[in-house]
């Protein structure tokens, strides 16, 4: 469904008027998802396999605690319990077809999305000589992914409430002399959001229980700020101006934030072999390691994230990290067109850019110790000279806060100059006349 509607008109007669937008759109579909499940028997602790007579045998919880786990122990109960709450299988065109099958459902999926557009202009005085707008825009926009399981909230969410605003002043100042001013801020802000609250296990082809996404925000203000002046003269036409930019690129993350482990038999000594009974079919021999290690909760492999601030303390886990990465942008320029005569116009300038270092504004940014162009020309000059990479000495890390040394160099240096020339031979008689 797409609607949406404007209306303008005058504030004030000749002098203000006003204007105002909005489209809508809204989207409803479906999405078939798919989600490897423990099979009945295995949520009961039984375990199914091929054989290499070609049939299909079946170890009992008993079975497994006797004779193939070596701790004796038998099904995690924890296990058990989690198995019990997925959905029953439904489709066995997925998983192995004995202790991994499918669970096949239909999810609903939306997308909205809003759009505003306004905007004011005024005529300052009754000439015309002073003009000012304002114009604003809203993007507010949301659309989600299919649930985990049915009954679920959206495994993520996305969301978009990026702005932007203008406002422009143009004056002549005098019959020679105009002035543009223009002032803009945009807000680019997209966030999506995760259903992630801890640390996890997940089990090896079998589907996570509860989805693990993780959230992230990424908000970009930037503020632009442009004079632009125009000076007739005689015969010469002088522009000069300038432009300002500060951006920052704003993230709030919880990708890194959680630790997480896995039920892999690969990490096991032996990949597993010893829960592997005599006559397994060695073509379902990885279908049944994935099934056996999960089910008796045996979490091979482990990762511990540790973030830490500037200062060296360590982040909650389930914390989201935050970075605020800033930079500034300048330019100026001068530029004259000068008509010598009715054929000749000479066109020369200058513009100079300083564009200083992106750093994160919170401290947390390293650099390196020397620099890294330092340490590769001392590189380049020991190999020149046939001596060894050794003597270039190691290289150390440190909080740039505490060096000084942006993430590279702040060029001063941008000059950008301009020459232009325009000849149009002229003549009033003769073939001159003719050709030009």
């Amino acid at each position: 469904n797409i609607f949406g509607g404007s209306i303008g008109g005058p504030i004030k007669q000749d002098r203000a008027f006003f204007f105002f937008n909005y489209e809508g759109r809204r989207d409803a579909s479906e999405t078939s998802e798919v989600r490897n499940v423990p099979s009945t028997d295995l949520r009961n602790g039984i375990v199914k396999y091929r054989t290499t007579g070609g049939g299909i045998a079946t170890l009992s919880p008993t079975d497994i605690r006797t004779r193939v786990d070596p701790a004796g122990l038998g099904p995690n109960q924890r296990v058990l319990d989690l198995f019990r709450s997925y959905p029953e299988p439904n489709d066995a065109t997925v998983g192995d077809g004995l202790n991994i099958v499918g669970y096949r459902f239909v999810a609903p999926l939306s997308l909205k999305q809003n759009t505003y557009i306004t905007r004011l202009d005024m005529r300052i005085d009754r000439n015309g000589n002073h003009n000012l707008f304002l114009r604003g825009n809203l993007q507010n926009d949301r659309d989600n992914e299919a649930p985990q399981f049915p009954g679920e909230p959206p495994a993520r969410v996305r969301l978009n409430n990026s702005k932007g605003l203008g406002i422009g002043y143009d004056a002549i100042l005098s019959p020679t002399l105009v002035s543009n001013f223009r002032y803009g801020f945009t807000r680019q802000g997209d966030e999506q959001t995760g259903q992630q609250t801890q640390s996890a296990i997940s089990f090896r082809n079998i589907a996570n229980r509860f989805a693990l996404t993780r959230g992230i925000t990424r908000i970009l203000p930037v503020h632009t700020i442009r004079e632009d002046v125009n000076w007739r003269s005689g015969s010469h036409n002088i522009q000069f101006g300038g432009i300002a930019r500060y951006i920052a690129n704003q993230r709030t993350d919880l990708q890194n934030s959680f630790n997480r482990g896995n039920t892999n038999s690969s990490w096991l000594q032996g990949s597993g072999n010893d829960l592997q009974p005599a006559d397994l079919n060695r073509t379902f021999r990885v279908a049944y390691n994935d099934a056996m290690v999960a089910l008796l909760g045996i979490v091979s492999f482990g990762e511990a994230i540790y973030n830490y601030t500037p200062g060296g303390q360590v982040i909650p886990t389930g914390d989201p990290i935050f970075r605020n990465f800033k930079n500034s942008e300048f330019e100026s320029y001068i530029q004259d067109t000068w008509h010598v005569t009715r054929g000749l116009t000479l066109t020369y300038g200058l513009r100079w850019s300083l564009m200083r270092p992106v750093y994160e504004a919170n401290g947390a940014q390293v650099s390196t110790i020397p620099s890294l162009a330092q340490f590769f020309a001392t590189r380049g000059a020991l190999a020149a000279a046939g001596r060894s990479q050794a003597e270039v000495g190691k290289v150390q890390v440190d909080l740039a806060g505490k060096t000084g040394r942006p993430l590279y160099p702040y060029h001063k240096d941008n000059l950008a100059p301009r020459l232009a020339i325009a000849y149009s031979p002229q003549s009033t008689d003769g073939l001159l006349a003719k050709l030009f």
